[in-house]
């Protein structure tokens, strides 16, 4: 029938991909749980499919990222300890990849780019936490200017960078914050504790580019996920209409720090149904620890529930 769509082109196993331009798209295809090859298809008179990068290491797994301004694709090529990134332009797909920088021991880093400057979210010096550095393109390691420091005794989240503006999303004393970074002041020029119940966040997939306003769910175990935006220029968090805040205050939070054999803190997160209180009520405990990962605190509608009838969830995080 006129008009029905058509299968023009089917690529298996495809993990990641991107469309650089309208007739070229880039991806990567997964083969025994390994990404390592990066092809461009192009999809004009007569398709046609190249290879664009290989990573011959296989410690090393591939993904794709497109810049906030399309202006770059960006192949990462990261392990646990390392990092290489290499970019693509857009305007010139059929140009090989550069290099960003050769990887180094310990490094790991990932690339953004806003008015011809490269902003590098990276490990890089010391102290070995994550810092936000920016660089000159075609430039290299020592030419790397730091503008933001994750404070101490935080944790970074996520970062998601707007027009004129690049927001940290950090854990604090397992409580989450945001700091604001003007881009043009190259400082920060706010911070903001978001809502103590909130446990996890999911900034919105692709912003505007040229905006000042970010979208972002919040999230616990027991609280299923709300939709917030923060205005820079307003200074403003606000939430979606129709929330209620008494909503989030019939389970009850609490955090604590629980000391284990050798005598270190262990943070843990308590959740509670307010007429239930403390004692004598069944208890369900969480932990998890290998592979250096945080607890899963997303939303789960059987957990509210065990809240509801009386139990007590405790999450502790050792990590």
């Amino acid at each position: 029938m006129e008009g029905q769509p058509r299968v023009v082109c089917s690529i298996p196993n495809v993990f990641s991909c991107e469309w650089v331009t309208d007739n070229v798209l880039f991806h990567t295809r997964q083969d025994n749980l390994q990404c390592r090859s990066v092809y461009a298809a192009e999809f004009s008179r007569e398709s046609t499919t190249r290879l664009v990068y290989h990573e011959k290491d296989p410690r090393f797994f591939v993904d794709l990222y497109m810049t906030r301004d399309h202006r770059f694709l960006t192949i990462n090529s990261n392990s646990k300890t390392c990092a290489e990134v290499w970019l693509v332009d857009c305007s010139a797909p059929y140009m090989p990849p550069a290099l960003v920088q050769n990887r180094l021991p310990g490094v790991i880093y990932h690339v953004e780019h806003r008015n011809g400057c490269l902003y590098i979210l990276t490990t890089y010096g010391e102290p070995a936490d994550y810092k936000l550095m920016t660089a000159p393109l075609n430039s290299d390691v020592q030419q790397w200017k730091p503008i933001y420091r994750v404070p101490a005794e935080s944790r970074l989240l996520d970062m998601e960078m707007l027009e004129d503006y690049c927001l940290m999303f950090l854990r604090q004393k397992n409580e989450l914050h945001m700091d604001v970074i003007s881009l043009s002041r190259e400082a920060v020029i706010g911070s903001l504790k978001l809502p103590a119940w909130a446990c996890a966040l999911q900034p919105e997939s692709r912003p505007e580019e040229r905006t000042s306003t970010i979208d972002f769910y919040l999230e616990s175990p027991v609280h299923p996920p709300v939709m917030f935006a923060y205005s820079v220029p307003d200074k403003k968090l606000s939430v979606e209409a129709g929330y209620s805040r008494e909503e989030s205050k019939t389970c009850h939070l609490v955090r604590m720090n629980a000391k284990s054999k050798d005598g270190t803190l262990v943070p843990v997160t308590v959740f509670y149904k307010a007429e239930s209180g403390l004692r004598d009520r069944p208890l369900l405990v969480h932990v998890y620890g290998a592979y250096g990962m945080d607890l899963n605190m997303s939303f789960k509608a059987e957990k509210r529930m065990l809240v509801e009838d009386g139990w007590i969830l405790a999450y502790c995080h050792v990590r």
